[in-house]
Parts: structure tokens; sequence; C-alpha cells
């Protein structure tokens, strides 16, 4: 029987460290606009403020975009929502 090397049989031993996987964390984008605008639904601060966020998570690559939440006109002192 063949002789085995020591070397190879020493590095086969050694345990393998796995990368760790990627986390993708669930994202959900929110904006709003206060009662002074009242509702009006072709406000471009409301368009404004949700390519902005839409902008931002593009660039991370571990957030997905679950969910887009509005209140458009809604007060922001109760949680009273249509």
């Amino acid at each position: 029987m063949a002789r085995k090397s020591r070397k190879a049989s020493a590095a086969a031993d050694e345990p393998v460290q796995a990368r760790p996987a990627e986390r993708i964390w669930r994202t959900a984008i929110y904006a709003r606009l206060s009662l002074v605008n009242n509702g009006k639904e072709d406000d471009k601060s409301l368009r404004s403020q949700l390519d902005q966020i839409r902008d931002f998570v593009e660039t991370k690559g571990d957030l997905r975009v679950v969910g887009e939440y509005v209140d458009n006109g809604h007060t922001g002192t109760n949680f009273k929502r249509p």
C-alpha cells in the first residue's frame, strides 16, 4: 500500500469557513403629506418623496420593497386612516 502525504491529509482536515449568506431585508416605503396639502393627489411633493425612497432602496442590494404606503392629507397625530 502506498504511503499518504501528511501535508495533503492535514490540509483536508482543516474546517472550511463558509461565507455567511447575505440577508435580504423586506422593506416598506412610507410617504405622507400633511393636512395642509389636503389630499391633493397630483401634488409633486408626494411623488418626489416616493421617487427618492425608491432610488435609495435601489442602491442597497440587501433591501427588497414588499409594500408602499401613502397617507395623503392625513394628520400624523393619530392612527385613524381610511
